[in-house]
């Protein structure tokens, strides 16, 4: 919706914008927020002071389609250790059928730049007949609806709060995250603070955001992500992956967010101090 947007002629703000998506992949939002979010928050972003965004591929993307200034934009990554301030509640395995280390995991919004067809398309080899896919989010039917039709072993856990999540990460044999674009990309980063391995394709921020902590695949290569899901059951391969994604994913704090977004503030009210 167009809740939280910025006052869009009010000079003194600074204006997070996310990402672009509503540009780079117009067609996974409904027309009217489109157009409603084309016109607004340019406008709001072209009046502030100073705006933030989440990655270096976020803000060439807002400069690439005039929705705010290079030379204004500053980059600020989303925290992700959240996820460790609550114990995992591993209920939610018992629950769905799930067996330690003998799933995968995928989030299953329906919009068309998460490219989950991709990974059905995977789990439709042989290979992948045993492993469930476990899907956070919509169910069966309203994947369908959307014109994606997850594979039989597919597994649906809902909506889920952190607890949960923390507890699917942890045990999950990886998480799949095969997005045509990301303006950040919070789940993989989630994922590697709980030791969970990922498979990702090399597309948005997430080459900048995790570098070479994941396993890549293509975007439209099922054949890549069914090797890739293979390649994490050899000990060596799962261990380095882990140990990447760790590295790679304590640096995403709240707190170093919070300093950041402070201290720009302070530049922009005491600019001569």
């Amino acid at each position: 919706g167009f809740a939280n947007l910025a006052p869009a002629l009010h000079g003194a703000k600074l204006t997070m914008v996310h990402d672009a998506q509503f540009r780079l992949s117009p067609d996974s939002y409904p027309a009217k927020l489109r157009w409603g979010y084309r016109a607004l928050i340019p406008l709001g972003s072209r009046s502030s002071r100073a705006v933030v965004t989440v990655s270096d591929y976020a803000r060439d993307s807002l400069a690439t389609f005039g929705i705010a200034r290079l030379d204004r934009t500053h980059v600020v990554h989303n925290g992700a250790d959240h996820i460790l301030e609550v114990a995992a509640d591993e209920s939610v395995l018992a629950r769905h059928g799930l067996v330690p280390g003998g799933y995968a995991l995928l989030f299953g919004a329906a919009a068309r730049y998460k490219n989950l067809a991709v990974v059905f398309d995977a789990w439709r080899s042989p290979a992948l007949a045993t492993m469930p896919l476990a899907i956070v989010g919509p169910g069966r039917a309203a994947l369908a609806a959307a014109g994606l039709h997850a594979p039989e072993n597919a597994v649906f856990v809902g909506g889920i709060d952190d607890a949960a999540l923390r507890a699917l990460y942890a045990r999950a044999h990886c998480l799949l995250y095969p997005s045509r674009t990301e303006g950040f990309g919070l789940p993989p980063v989630e994922a590697m603070l709980c030791y969970c391995p990922v498979v990702a394709a090399p597309a948005g921020a997430m080459p900048e955001v995790c570098r070479d902590a994941p396993l890549y695949a293509g975007m439209d290569a099922p054949a890549e992500w069914v090797d890739a899901v293979a390649a994490l059951h050899d000990p060596a391969t799962r261990a380095a992956r882990i140990a990447a994604g760790r590295a790679r994913a304590a640096p995403f704090t709240w707190a170093a967010a919070g300093e950041k977004v402070t201290a720009l503030l302070r530049d922009l009210l005491e600019p001569d101090r």
